[in-house]
């Protein structure tokens, strides 16, 4: 499956002359043939189109976020203008891309597909112990043409606002973290059975991570009770009112709270046991319950806090780096693919924090700016294309060579 591209080297020249802005697409490609993704793309029945293979119409399609490119036009301009883009995906207008777009495929199948791919490899796969962050991020609009878009909350603006909402499981360890699966609330849907169907789903895909953590938005029964019943343990915080049963006394936790109880057992009604923990999240006093009663009070609290260091970024380099809201398209199908594709994008670069651990406290908006941005030469080379890279570009040279394929 990987015959789609003429072959692709790094080679390391401090004369080399600039004739691409985006030399640290190397380490795009050989993360592309890491995860195998023209394979996942063709068993997905995702197809080409006017004779442009399936897997180069993809893979322009995720460098969009590098280009910061955020419509399908520039897309098109930017790779026409970029000696190594134009050698490396074959020629094709505007409209090509738009058509695959908007392509009746099974976007979801594929990716089912990256994320059971990422479970078969050791380094990529989501271990037991790691965490699965559950929550919404609402993509504002402004097409009121647009396909199944409506008015939606929005806590940041506080207000309804048009647009989407996306609901997302998302993936992370000490040293890897990725988007799982999705789906967008509908007026026909709500986020809590959103939330279970997702969690339900993870089995299927090989995701063995057994503990899951959200908001107090997302403290349901329903959910709960389903997560219980899946087999995952969850954590969670409490909104004040909520009532608990704690030494045979039925009270709100902002009664616990106040009481100076630090942790304790107590019962949720119309669930069973759980245990709360008081602990000082963001310079207030929270309290923060879990179904898995072996739990220690500071591994509750440090898991609940791991969230806020977890999803805040993913949903902010997610719409500020990634490109997920840069979309124009009036077809809900068509949101559908750019989604999964923006995800592809998204797991393609955090990942290459596995292949240098000095990466791994670094942003997505860092690894754009300083190893896919990069200013080289292009010239072919054996049958193939080779980057020359030049002073300052050692990382993206030596990322070429550790990334296995």
């Amino acid at each position: 499956m990987r015959g789609t591209f003429p072959r692709l080297e790094a080679i390391y020249d401090p004369n080399r002359k600039n004739d691409t802005r985006y030399g640290g697409v190397i380490i795009l490609k050989r993360m592309w043939d890491y995860l195998d993704c023209d394979r996942l793309i063709s068993s997905a029945g995702i197809r080409k189109r006017s004779g442009v293979p399936a897997g180069c119409l993809a893979f322009n399609y995720a460098l969009k976020p590098m280009m910061d490119a955020g419509s399908i036009r520039r897309v098109n301009a930017r790779t026409r203008g970029d000696q190594l883009l134009q050698a490396l995906i074959p020629g094709h207008d505007q409209s090509t891309l738009n058509r695959f777009l908007n392509g009746t495929h099974d976007w979801e199948a594929l990716n089912d597909l990256r994320i059971q791919e990422l479970q078969k490899r050791r380094r990529t796969r989501a271990l037991e112990e790691g965490l699965i962050v559950l929550d919404d991020v609402v993509i504002r609009k402004t097409g009121e043409r647009m396909e199944k878009i409506a008015y939606v909350w929005d806590p940041v603006a506080g207000k309804a606002i048009l647009g989407y909402d996306l609901v997302v499981l998302y993936y992370t360890d000490g040293e890897k973290s990725y988007p799982l699966n999705f789906a967008y609330k509908l007026k026909e849907n709500d986020r809590i059975s959103l939330a279970i169907q997702l969690a339900g789903g993870l089995g299927g895909l090989g995701v063995e991570a057994r503990r899951v953590v959200f908001d107090a938005w997302y403290f349901a029964l329903k959910l709960v009770t389903a997560l219980r019943g899946l087999g995952l343990s969850w954590v969670t915080r409490s909104k004040r009112n909520r009532l608990f049963i704690v030494d045979g006394a039925t009270v709100h936790a902002e009664e616990i709270i106040r009481s100076g109880i630090r942790e304790a057992v107590a019962q949720l009604p119309g669930y069973g046991p759980v245990k709360v923990v008081v602990a000082e999240i963001n310079d207030k006093r929270r309290l923060l319950v879990t179904g898995d009663l072996q739990m220690k009070g500071k591994e509750v609290v440090k898991v609940y806090r791991d969230r806020f260091q977890i999803d805040n970024p993913f949903f902010r380099d997610s719409k500020q780096e990634m490109g997920l809201a840069d979309f124009h398209t009036r077809r809900f199908s068509a949101l559908m693919a750019h989604t999964v594709m923006s995800f592809l994008s998204h797991t393609l670069v955090s990942l290459v924090k596995l292949f240098d651990r000095g990466l791994l406290d670094k942003t997505l908006g860092w690894l754009k700016e300083n190893l896919f941005r990069a200013v080289a030469g292009v010239r072919r080379a054996g049958g193939g294309l080779a980057v020359i890279l030049g002073r300052g570009l050692e990382l993206v040279s030596s990322l070429s060579r550790a990334i296995p394929t």
